[in-house]
C-alpha cells in the first residue's frame, strides 16, 4: 500500500486533514524511511506490528456510527465527570453525580493523562468533557439500560447464602439428627439392586454384616444398626463382607480424626457459606422419576486458579462440609419418602454439566485436588450416586477423562453415561419429567427467571480475594479445639 494509506489510520487523522499538503510530506518522510538492508527490514516489520497495535486500540474509540461504543463513551463520561475539569478554571463540575462506579483500571486506562480527563474518548465529546446534545434523560436512560461491570476478584462482598443449595432450608440440614431406621431387607436390597439375581445373595450377605458391625459406635449418618448404611459399604466393596467391615472401621476412625460427625452442628458455617458458591458449583433440585433427589453440577464453571488461593486443606475441609450436607439432605428426602409410603432417599441422580471446562481443570495442582475430594467422596461417603449423566462435554473433555477415570471406582465409571448435545434433553428425560430440568439445558424449570436456578445451584465464577483473604488465609481451624482459634493444619486423606 502507498505510505500514506498506512499511516492514516496509525496516525488516527482526519480524512479532512489529509486532503492537504501535509499528506505528501507525510508520504515522502515514510519514502526516505524505507529500509534497503535486512536489519531494517526487521526494524520495520517490530515498528509496524507496534502501529498495528497502537491502530486496534484507537480505532475503538474512532468507531462513528457504532451505537454501542458511543453508548459505552458516554457512560464513561458521565463516570469520569466527578474528575474530570471543566472548560472554565479547571476545576470538576459540580453538578450532582450519578451513582455508577468502574474499577480503577477502567480509569486508568481510557479518563487518565489527557489533557481534559477524556482519554481515548476524546473524539465523541466536546471540549467541556460532556457529549454533544447529551442531557439527563440520556444519561438517566443509558445508567439503566447499560450493563453494570461484574464484580472483580477484588471484591470482598459477600454473596446472599444459598439457602436451599442441598435441596432442604439450612436450619433443617444442620440439624439433621442420624438415627437407626430398621428397615425390610428385602425391600431395600430390590430398591438399591437392580439386577434381580444378585439380590437373594446380597440380602444373605446383608444380614450377616449386620450382626458382625451391630456393636460398633455409630458417627453422624454412619449408623452400624442400620441396614441402609450397611448396604452402602457391602455394594462398594462389591459384595465382599469382611472388605465393607474393614472400610466401614476405617470411616469411623476417620471421622473421629476429621470430627465430621460435627460438621453441621458445631462447625464455623461462614467459611464453608462463603466458599459454596464457588466450589463445588452444585445444588440439589427436584426429583427423578423414582422420587429421588437430583444434584445439578456444573463444575465447568469452577475458576480452578481463585480456588487455589483457599489453599487444598480448605478445598478438602469444605468436601467433608459438603457431603455432611448431602448425606442429611438424602435422609430427609427418605423421610418424605416413607410419608409417601415408599422406600427412597438411598442415592441422587447426578446430572454433571461441563459446559465451561478447560485446559485450567486439567493442570497438575487441579487434577490433584480434584484425585483428593474424590477419594474423600469414593471411601467415606460410598454409593450415594444412582446415575451420572454427563452433558456438553468439550473436545478436552476426552482427554481429561483418560485422567479422571484412574481416579475412581470402576463402580463410578459404570454409572457415568456421557450424552451428545443433540441428545441431552431426551436422554435426562428418561430419568425426569421435563419440568424437572433447568431451562438452560432445554428443560421448564425455572427460578426467579433464572434460566439455570443459580438461587440453588451455585454459579460459580472467581472466588473474591476478599472472601479468600477473610476465610481461608490461614487455613481452616478446627471446632473441637475449644473457642476453635487455633489452627487446623491436619493432613487430610487423599
Amino acid at each position: 500500500l502507498p505510505p500514506q494509506r498506512v499511516l492514516r489510520p496509525a496516525m488516527g487523522l482526519p480524512a479532512e486533514y489529509l486532503e492537504d499538503g501535509s499528506t505528501a510530506t507525510a508520504a515522502g518522510a515514510a519514502e526516505s524511511l524505507w529500509p534497503t538492508d535486512l536489519h531494517g527490514c526487521l526494524l520495520a516489520l517490530a515498528l509496524g506490528g507496534l502501529a498495528w497495535l497502537l491502530m486496534r486500540e484507537l480505532c475503538r474509540s474512532r468507531s462513528t456510527g457504532c451505537e454501542q461504543e458511543e453508548k459505552i463513551a458516554r457512560l464513561a463520561v458521565t463516570a469520569t465527570d466527578s474528575f474530570a475539569p471543566s472548560a472554565s478554571g479547571g476545576k470538576a463540575d459540580a453538578r450532582p453525580q450519578p451513582s455508577v462506579s468502574f474499577e480503577p483500571a477502567f480509569k486508568d486506562r481510557f479518563c487518565a493523562d489527557t489533557p481534559d480527563g477524556q482519554g481515548l474518548f476524546s473524539c465523541c465529546m466536546s471540549s467541556r468533557g460532556r457529549i454533544d446534545g447529551y442531557d439527563e434523560d440520556d444519561e438517566r436512560e443509558l445508567l439503566a439500560t447499560i450493563p453494570r461491570p461484574r464484580p472483580s476478584a477484588h471484591s470482598s462482598a459477600l454473596l446472599p447464602v444459598l439457602e436451599c443449595k442441598y435441596g432442604f432450608p439450612r436450619s433443617e440440614i444442620y440439624g439433621t439428627v442420624f438415627e437407626p431406621v430398621m428397615e425390610d431387607v428385602d425391600q431395600l436390597v430390590e430398591m438399591a439392586v437392580s439386577d434381580a439375581k444378585k439380590r437373594p445373595e446380597i440380602c444373605e450377605k446383608l444380614r450377616r454384616f449386620m450382626e458382625i458391625a451391630q456393636d460398633l459406635q455409630g458417627s453422624g449418618w454412619v449408623q452400624p444398626r442400620e441396614p441402609r448404611v450397611l448396604l452402602r459399604f457391602l455394594i462398594a466393596r462389591q459384595g465382599n463382607v469382611t472388605k465393607a467391615l474393614d472400610m466401614l472401621r476405617e470411616t469411623l476412625r476417620w471421622r473421629r480424626q476429621q470430627d465430621a460427625t460435627q460438621a453441621l452442628a458445631s462447625w464455623d458455617k461462614a467459611p464453608h457459606e462463603a466458599l459454596d458458591h464457588y466450589w463445588k458449583c452444585l445444588g440439589v433440585l427436584g426429583t427423578d422419576k423414582d422420587g429421588d433427589p437430583i444434584i445439578w453440577d456444573r463444575i465447568g464453571q469452577v475458576d480452578i486458579h481463585s480456588l487455589k488461593r483457599c489453599g487444598t486443606a480448605w478445598a478438602l475441609r469444605h468436601e467433608i462440609f459438603m457431603q455432611e450436607c448431602l448425606m442429611a439432605s438424602l435422609e430427609h428426602a427418605r423421610r418424605r419418602q416413607l410419608q409417601s409410603g415408599r422406600l427412597g432417599g438411598y442415592q441422587f441422580t447426578v446430572v454433571v454439566d461441563l459446559q465451561g471446562l478447560n485446559t485450567s481443570h486439567a493442570d497438575s495442582e487441579s487434577l490433584r485436588i480434584f484425585k483428593a475430594c474424590t477419594r474423600i467422596d469414593a471411601d467415606f461417603y460410598p454409593e450415594n450416586a444412582k446415575r451420572i449423566i454427563i452433558v456438553r462435554a468439550p473436545r478436552i473433555f476426552a482427554l481429561i477423562w483418560r485422567i479422571v477415570r484412574t481416579f475412581l471406582d470402576q463402580g463410578t465409571v459404570d454409572k457415568v453415561n456421557i450424552v451428545s448435545e443433540k441428545d441431552m434433553l431426551s436422554s435426562l428425560l428418561q430419568y425426569m419429567d421435563v419440568d424437572q430440568v433447568p431451562q438452560a439445558l432445554g428443560g421448564e424449570r425455572a427460578s426467579n427467571g433464572d434460566p439455570y436456578c443459580k438461587d440453588v445451584i451455585a454459579a460459580g465464577g472467581c472466588v473474591p480475594e476478599g472472601v479468600s483473604d477473610s476465610f481461608f488465609k490461614y487455613g481452616p481451624r478446627s471446632p473441637s479445639a475449644g473457642s476453635g482459634n487455633s489452627d487446623w493444619n491436619r493432613k487430610l486423606p487423599g
